[in-house]
């Protein structure tokens, strides 16, 4: 797309002219060159600079172009930053531009509305988040987000809780090891699903879901089954070890398993079985709601503290 040609410009922009005339560049090459045209926004270095090459690139792109592009993750967090940039800026800049960027906006919230499910650019492949995607106070290296396609895994509850957004994220050396784990348990030959949650927000921010999570160095699954599904089977109930489905072995030789990979790995889980056989003391522990999932902390990761060990009865 002529990266040095839009890289040359972003130096000392300042000018209404030079963000046109990017912004425009970039609005013809969005599909094409969508992660290219995300890497353009990252660098340029202030939000005037995002907010004006933002708008040209919304006023010259069809909105067909921009549906497509609102369709792709990466796309939707585009369009949904550059309308913060531009509602920032509208209110600095005063006069008509109020009015130009109020019609900007109004059209990039249509088309998010329109934009219907997600689906990743290369959904197989781990996306590394853009700077304008990590909070300004989050953690930088929490910026890798799980492929939501994996031939050894499943996921599940991706991005459920609409407020706090992307929650499949984690460090480079988590999406790695999760890789790992998922390879060599489908080695195993049992047929039992790896099913993986939540693991951290962008940056690695508090989510109101969890207690932990903030690092990016943990991950939360599901215990393994023995009738060869995954997801939860009973709409009714809830998705724990006491039910028909759960497969006790499997799930020990699971977390045997991981213990080999990662000896420093902690394990919250709350069957009594496993946590109460010596084999596993130490580092296979109790922990307030955790009947329905295994929380996984790697190694570096932060342990749980707060209401670790406290059974019930």
């Amino acid at each position: 797309m002529g990266g040095t040609r839009l890289k040359s410009r972003i130096s000392g922009m300042k000018s209404i002219s030079i963000t046109e005339s990017l912004g425009t560049d970039l609005s013809v090459q969005s599909l094409s060159y969508l992660l290219a045209v995300c890497q353009v926004f990252d660098l340029l270095s202030s939000v005037y600079d995002r907010a004006f090459t933002g708008y040209y690139f919304i006023k010259n792109t069809p909105d067909a172009v921009l549906l497509r592009l609102a369709r792709y993750k990466q796309g939707n967090a585009l369009l949904i930053s550059i309308n913060r940039w531009v509602d920032r800026e509208k209110l600095t800049q005063g006069g008509n531009w109020v009015g130009e960027f109020k019609i900007v906006e109004e059209r990039i919230r249509t088309i998010l509305r329109q934009a219907g499910q997600l689906i990743n650019y290369n959904p197989h492949g781990v996306r590394e988040l853009y700077d304008y995607e990590i909070p300004p106070n989050g953690n930088k290296e929490i910026r890798f987000e799980l492929p939501e396609e994996g031939a050894d895994y499943v996921i599940y509850n991706r991005n459920d809780v609409q407020k706090d957004g992307l929650d499949q994220i984690g460090t480079l050396e988590t999406i790695q090891a999760i890789w790992k784990i998922a390879e060599v348990w489908k080695s195993k030959g049992t047929g039992a699903y790896f099913e993986i949650g939540d693991i951290s927000r962008a940056g690695g921010l508090d989510t109101s879901e969890h207690e932990s999570h903030e690092d990016g160095k943990a991950f939360d699954m599901r215990a393994m089954r023995n009738d060869g599904g995954f997801g939860k089977p009973f709409a009714l109930d809830p998705n724990t070890f006491e039910h028909p489905w759960y497969h006790r072995i499997y799930t020990a030789n699971f977390i045997r398993m991981i213990k080999q990979l990662y000896p420093s790995i902690i394990v919250y889980f709350n069957d009594k079985n496993i946590y109460d056989n010596p084999e596993f003391s130490g580092y296979v522990k109790y922990m307030e709601k955790h009947f329905d999932h295994l929380h996984i902390v790697l190694p570096g990761g932060e342990r749980i503290i707060k209401k670790e060990g406290v059974k019930n009865g």
